[in-house]
């Protein structure tokens, strides 16, 4: 191993010799590019002969000096200096290579850990174990396995290695700084740029890797500058390449160089921003690829008085994402709706589209609606998930009583099954989970949906249109001529809908369908204002699913917490459960909050016998809600609390998501 220690007028770094020839010169296409010199593109060049390194000078003006003397070709020694121009070149080979920047008697980081108390001898061991199966640095194995503090694991780290560490989530990064790395090569390095001292070429660089001089020598070579590097957690860094290189840094300076431009009028740049294609085609295919990334179901592109806003929907929290100059948005929106087939000339009506995009190396469904608003077109993108298309049972996450009872009710030949929530409960899934455990080569499944969310195998899915001959109630006829055994219908929107529905069920048809109400016996008293009979109902209802989505603890960030006395004082009526153990997370690179994902609470209601007598008198929600507890029915609110106490979620969630019964 054989490296070139270059210094020249402040600037330094390292380059490691190959095999081949490694010129020196002013052209940048040197591997040894020397900027203060004469104009020589190749001043000079290293090469093997043999066991040695041998110089050879390529007629430069002034010459090639080693050790003093100026030379036309001579063999390298460990330690020769050589000078052209400026510049001077250390060449060290053999140990004085392979040791260069080491510090010896470095103690290995598991021990170092140990001493500090963050973690125990058995842990060290299982990390070991678990760092010979995955070929993962020990400090990775330490964190992504919950074995120690993480702050404390990449302060010993950094001890350990003499680089200074840095938490990103806490430090705001210089914006002219990132901008000297490509988003390519950030993420290829892992690493970010922090600050840039400009006048003595000096570039902080927040790494994962700050051990690889390999890295290093390609971002000096890249940028110019000295390189400190700083010890930064991997998802951390991560994490800030997305915020920082998204689809709106990639097209910052294309932006910038419109923003200069506007010499005249506002519409000059707006109009030389839409005739970029190229680059608005990457902004719109990079917002997707982040927002799936982060896992998010809905992208916002809200349109301001002087700016152009992106809002992610994680875990059907709203999070503001990136803010793009004004003059992306006829460009941004037309490209959009392009995408969806929609009609780009039309700006004053609402227009509904789809269109289908390779993001990360699967296919997603992109649902695209856009709202005409004084600021220009907002435009909301609906990610579906394609993998819930293979939704089961097993994996809506219900707790096993419950689960227990929806399948005995799914699994019988006719009846009505009612699932209800807000939009974004999950409905659709659940009803998507219950046909795939039914459906078989000996039954008939049909759907009526506005729209179809997902392709269905083995099911026959119908979509309603927008004309006054197709809507639920036709569409609900029609299906009942095609022979089927289950039926799905997308929502009861009216009297007539629900008419229909019902008499399928009772003529031989297991029918699935949703209502929008808070609660499972308020969809029955919903189906009874609607104008349906009490009879009709108590004839056909099996039960009806109330449910809602509730954010989970991050893993990776939960911490036991004692919740305040006055919450606990709301959720808990009457006493608190004995050894219930609360958590939260406390907010991680992993989760933007302290939550990450989203389970299900559920509410069952089983049409007994009791229960019939009620709804022939025509009874009151509340009576109705009443009687199910009697008999056993587990509310909404119940089943949420329960996931809290098994610190599956946070007491505040709970409250969020089933503020109507509190």
């Amino acid at each position: 191993m054989a490296i070139l220690y270059v210094s020249e007028m402040g600037f330094e770094r390292r380059v490691t010799l190959g095999d081949g020839r490694t010129t020196i010169g002013r052209d940048e296409g040197n591997p040894v590019f020397l900027k203060h010199h004469e104009v020589s593109k190749k001043h000079a060049e290293i090469s093997r002969d043999g066991e040695r390194w041998k110089l050879r000078d390529l007629g430069s003006r002034n010459g090639t000096w080693v050790n003093s003397a100026r030379v036309q070709d001579c063999l390298l020694a460990d330690g020769d200096v050589i000078r052209i121009g400026t510049a001077a070149l250390v060449f060290l080979e053999g140990p004085s290579a392979s040791h260069f920047g080491k510090r010896p008697g470095t103690k290995r980081l598991g021990e170092m850990c140990a001493e500090r108390g963050i973690i125990k001898e058995e842990e060290l061991r299982k990390a070991l174990e678990i760092q010979k199966q995955t070929k993962q640095k020990l400090g990775e194995v330490l964190i992504e396995q919950g074995m120690a503090d993480p702050d404390a694991v990449m302060e010993t780290l950094g001890a350990q290695l003499d680089v200074p560490w840095i938490d990103l989530n806490r430090y705001e990064l210089n914006a002219k700084a990132v901008g000297l790395f490509p988003r390519e090569r950030a993420l290829q390095w892992c690493a970010i740029p922090v600050i840039h001292f400009e006048e003595t070429r000096r570039l902080v660089v927040a790494m994962a890797d700050v051990e690889n001089l390999q890295t290093i020598e390609e971002m000096e070579f890249l940028t110019y500058c000295n390189i400190e590097p700083m010890l930064a957690k991997k998802a951390d860094v991560e994490a800030a390449i997305e915020k920082h290189y998204g689809a709106g840094h990639a097209l910052s300076a294309w932006a910038q160089q419109v923003r200069e431009q506007r010499t005249v009028v506002r519409a000059q740049a707006a109009e030389a921003a839409e005739g970029d294609a190229k680059g608005v085609a990457k902004l719109v295919s990079g917002m997707v690829e982040e927002a799936v990334r982060m896992l998010a179901s809905d992208i916002h592109v809200e349109p301001r008085r002087d700016k152009l806003l992106v809002r992610f929907r994680i875990d059907g929290i709203l999070h503001e994402k990136k803010v793009l100059p004004k003059e992306l948005q006829g460009a941004l929106t037309n490209r959009i709706k392009i995408l969806s087939c929609m009609d780009i000339s039309e700006k004053r009506k609402p227009q509904d589209g789809h269109y289908r995009a390779e993001v990360l190396g699967r296919e997603i469904d992109l649902r695209v609606a856009t709202f005409p608003t004084i600021q220009g077109e907002k435009i909301v993108l609906r990610i579906h998930n394609r993998a819930l298309a293979k939704a089961d049972i097993e994996s809506l996450g219900m707790p096993p009583d419950i689960r227990e009872a929806f399948l005995q009710i799914i699994i019988k030949p006719e009846g009505l099954l009612v699932v209800t929530g807000p939009t974004g409960s999950g409905k659709t899934t659940t009803l998507y989970g219950a046909l795939n455990h039914v459906k078989s080569s000996q039954k008939n499944l049909v759907t009526l949906e506005d729209p179809v969310e997902l392709d269905l195998e083995g099911v026959n899915q119908g979509q309603v249109y927008d004309h006054p001959d197709f809507t639920f109630a036709a569409g609900l006829r029609a299906i009942l001529r095609q022979d089927p055994n289950i039926i799905l219908v997308g929502e009861v929107r009216d009297v007539e809908t629900a008419q229909i529905a019902i008499q399928a069920a009772l003529t031989g048809h297991l029918v699935l369908t949703t209502l929008h109400t808070n609660s499972a016996a308020g969809a029955i008293a919903r189906l009874i204002d609607m104008g349906i009979e009490p009879y009709l109902i108590t004839a056909s209802l099996l039960g009806v699913q109330s449910q809602r989505l509730v954010r989970r603890i991050c893993a990776k960030c939960k911490e036991p917490f004692r919740p305040a006395a006055e919450l606990l004082r709301t959720c808990f009526e009457e006493r608190e459960p004995a050894g219930a153990t609360f958590y939260r997370g406390k907010g991680c690179a992993a989760c933007p909050d302290g939550y990450s994902g989203r389970t299900g609470g559920f509410e069952l209601l089983r049409c007994t016998e009791g229960l019939r007598r009620l709804i022939v008198a025509k009874a009151s929600t509340m009576e109705l809600r009443a009687k199910a507890r009697e008999e056993g029915m587990i509310t909404l609110r119940e089943d949420a609390l329960r996931r809290a106490a098994e610190g599956v979620t946070t007491l505040d969630e709970v409250v969020r998501v089933t503020y109507a019964e509190f």
